[in-house]
């Protein structure tokens, strides 16, 4: 916004400070604004219109428009299921959430599953307890010996357990909903995983697998495998931008039901 200008040469008129070969339209006192310049893309300004703080207010609110203000961690581990981290991080990216891909590694350039190697936005070790406080949803991918590298690091663990008892969303794919039935969140819940990583965890405490593509849960979502990473990411979507914009990603991303 521009506030009061007032510039002064031979020839200004000196009623109101301005003349028009200065470039300034011209403006009066009495308004309470001196001159703005129009090839700025001010025209002169009076106490209702551009030049008060409520306008302000109203071209922040236009450049944070289709920002959101959720936030999620991904982590990473050496042999992570590339794909399905990725498109996870991808898909919520293009909705506006802010999402980090965490390293579980000793350094952030981590080595996937099939030898890709990522470099991601932060190492675990960096994280304080705030960061991981602000996360609206944790995301854990699938891969071997990915998902035993997740479960072996306390930190993360820690924070699973804060996060489920905040009442907070989690959400894994493939191998990794096993941490959680490991951990006893899956308890009276449907969930779903990669086939045969079920064993010793459905039907245990009233936890049962149904084998779906995705299964959304008040507060756990889980997806069976790579084949459904694009599903499950826009079930992620849905959760925490609601369920027009995962429609409008969907169509955006050429999802085949859209076809």
């Amino acid at each position: 916004m521009y506030r009061s200008v007032r510039k002064l040469s031979t020839g200004s008129n000196k009623s109101n400070g301005c003349n028009e070969s200065n470039g300034y339209n011209c403006c009066n006192e009495s308004n309470g604004h001196n001159c703005c310049n129009e090839s700025n893309g001010g025209n002169c300004c009076n106490e209702s219109n551009d030049c008060n703080e409520s306008n302000d207010c109203n071209e922040i609110q236009k450049a944070l428009k289709g920002v959101s203000m959720k936030k999620v961690l991904a982590f990473f581990a050496e042999g992570t299921e590339e794909i399905e981290c990725l498109m996870v991080v991808d898909i919520l990216r293009r909705a506006g959430v802010s999402v980090e891909l965490i390293a579980v590694a000793p350094d952030k350039l981590v080595k996937g599953s099939h030898q890709i190697t990522i470099l991601c936005d932060k190492n675990i070790s960096e994280l304080t307890e705030n960061d991981f406080s602000a996360a609206d949803l944790l995301f854990l991918p699938g891969g071997i010996p990915g998902v035993p590298h997740l479960e072996e690091n306390k930190s993360l663990l820690e924070a699973l357990q804060k996060q489920f008892q905040a009442g907070k969303d989690l959400a894994a794919i493939c191998a990794a909903p096993g941490i959680f039935g490991r951990l006893g969140f899956l308890k009276g819940q449907h969930f779903t995983c990669y086939p045969g990583f079920e064993e010793g965890i459905s039907d245990v405490d009233g936890a049962k697998w149904s084998g779906k593509a995705v299964e959304v849960g008040k507060q756990i979502i889980t997806g069976r495998g790579m084949g459904v990473a694009l599903d499950f990411a826009l079930a992620l979507v849905e959760r925490l931008e609601g369920a027009e914009k995962a429609a409008q990603l969907k169509k955006g991303v050429q999802h085949p039901e859209c076809i």
